[in-house]
């Protein structure tokens, strides 16, 4: 029976909300209920529950140190059975406290592994010291996020020519540390899962950047593709020897073992492409995707597909692959609609409101700020620039030099 004044979880306006009730239902069965936001509703008694157990308490409550990996898988299943009930801000703020807790934790070790946010770049490297001032000595090592990051990949010579910074103090707001094992694993699934709860929050671009984070950790716990093509050594002999046989006049012969090396070869660059292949990076790819179309950006959405397919595949498709691939066709049979509503347009709805009020690691806040700063430039003073320069594609350009994530030429 709910009784006035009790916390319950009301289902209201297509999500799950926590609020306070007001009154006992009343003849008609209504219950009336108060939003944090303040604004007060009528629901069906049907509409509203209990909350979870757990919810009575911190969701650190009793956690003494460092996370272990079973801690944070806890806060992770925790913070999945809040999303699956459409509670997407309070599943935001188990997965934050986790990483929070994540972020500024040490594993013991002497020098300790980082992110390191520099200039719209996020680099591997090593903390070797830290001082009183908030700050910690920085050792770059590899850079894993950059604007044109799969320009690089693709460019051997423009990223042996990348000249690696000096070792420099940073601030402890731009560094993350990188957990290996079974706990980074958690680290990047609990990112993953709380960019979910951004885009039902509809912050996509807090989402973008938590995909950003999640795809450094996914390239810097996987394996190291081979640097020579697999097969060479079985393929080259077999076709040397193959060609000698049919000059010889054993062409029988020297066809089949030719044939036998191609085939190996075949095989050998198949195995090659799966061992490359990262269906983990995959997802978080189609992820960021998914935040990209509901920004209302289809080209960029399907340059993430196009990304998400090079990385995936002899894999099976992941969800987040088939649903990017799914709302990519239903937005191109949809009439199309403007690259960006004006900015006088944009409402602040109670979703928005509750990602702003969920607490966020030092690491985060400070990537947010660099990278959603350059929005700060509204879409109406850029139409005003195209008009008076007369060219609609300076507008465009301008939009995807100030608004986009940052990483938009991966």
């Amino acid at each position: 029976m709910v009784s006035e004044g009790r916390q319950v979880r009301v289902r209201w306006e297509g999500a799950s909300r926590r609020a306070v009730a007001e009154s006992a239902p009343d003849a008609d069965g209504k219950i009336r209920v108060r939003f944090p936001d303040g604004a007060e509703a009528g629901v069906p008694q049907e509409a509203v529950s209990e909350p979870k157990d757990f919810e009575a308490k911190e969701p650190l409550h009793g956690i003494q140190g460092p996370l272990s990996a079973q801690e944070a898988a806890a806060l992770r299943r925790r913070s999945e059975e809040l999303l699956q009930i459409g509670d997407a801000a309070a599943a935001a703020e188990f997965a934050s406290a986790a990483l929070r807790h994540l972020a500024l934790q040490l594993d013991g070790a002497v020098e300790q592994e980082v992110m390191v946010l520099r200039a719209q770049e996020v680099w591997e490297g090593v903390a070797t010291a830290a001082d009183e001032a908030g700050t910690s000595k920085v050792r770059f090592l590899r850079l894993l996020e950059c604007p044109d990051f799969r320009g690089r990949q693709k460019h051997g010579s423009r990223n042996e020519k990348r000249q690696v910074p000096d070792e420099q103090m940073v601030p402890n707001e731009r560094l993350c540390t990188v957990h290996l094992g079974a706990l980074g694993h958690e680290f990047q699934e609990l990112l993953i899962l709380r960019a979910r709860c951004w885009l039902a929050l509809e912050s996509e671009q807090r989402a973008v950047i938590d995909c950003n984070r999640a795809a450094a950790v996914c390239r810097l716990l996987a394996p190291k593709p081979p640097r020579r093509a697999p097969g060479v050594e079985i393929t080259m002999p077999l076709l040397v020897l193959g060609i000698a046989m049919a000059i010889a006049g054993q062409i029988w012969v020297g066809i089949a073992m030719c044939s036998a090396g191609f085939l190996y070869d075949y095989f050998a660059q198949r195995r090659a492409k799966r061992g490359e292949a990262n269906a983990e990076l995959s997802e978080v790819v189609s992820l960021r995707g998914r935040a990209k179309l509901q920004q209302g950006l289809t080209g960029l959405a399907h340059l993430e597909l196009n990304l998400a397919t090079e990385i995936l595949g002899p894999l099976p498709e992941g969800s987040e692959f088939k649903l990017l691939r799914r709302d990519i066709r239903r937005s191109r049979a949809k009439s199309q609609r403007p690259l960006l509503a004006p900015a006088d347009a944009v409402k602040r709805t109670w979703r928005k409101v509750a990602a702003d009020g969920v607490a966020v690691d030092a690491f985060f806040s400070q990537q947010f700020r660099e990278f959603f700063a350059k929005a700060d430039i509204t879409v109406s003073d850029l139409q005003k620039r195209s008009e008076n320069a007369g060219d609609g594609d300076k507008f465009e350009l301008g939009y995807m030099d100030y608004c986009a994530d940052g990483f938009q030429g991966m």
